[in-house]
């Protein structure tokens, strides 16, 4: 059995929504969200889970949806009890 990838949306401009750059990914058990400050040379990619607060922090979008993977397979996987 595998565990399912992260839907993410495209990369979005601040908006009503959002006063930073960012993009969503979408699980089953609900929405992280990954925001940066777009204008920053250097910025840091903010994660966090519906509207519970930060994270995790990473240097790069690709690591910050990576460690969002890894976090959401983690809580899967811990809801998993192996069987004779």
């Amino acid at each position: 059995m595998k565990i399912k990838r992260v839907e993410w949306s495209e990369e979005l401009h601040p908006n009503e929504d959002s006063n930073y750059n960012h993009v969503t990914g979408t699980t089953p058990i609900g929405q992280y969200h990954i925001t940066w400050k777009g204008r920053k040379e250097d910025p840091s990619f903010d994660i966090e889970f519906e509207d519970n607060g930060w994270i995790d922090s990473d240097s790069t979008l690709e690591r910050a949806k990576a460690t969002v993977q890894h976090i959401f397979e983690s809580i899967i996987k811990k809801c998993l009890e192996d069987t004779p």
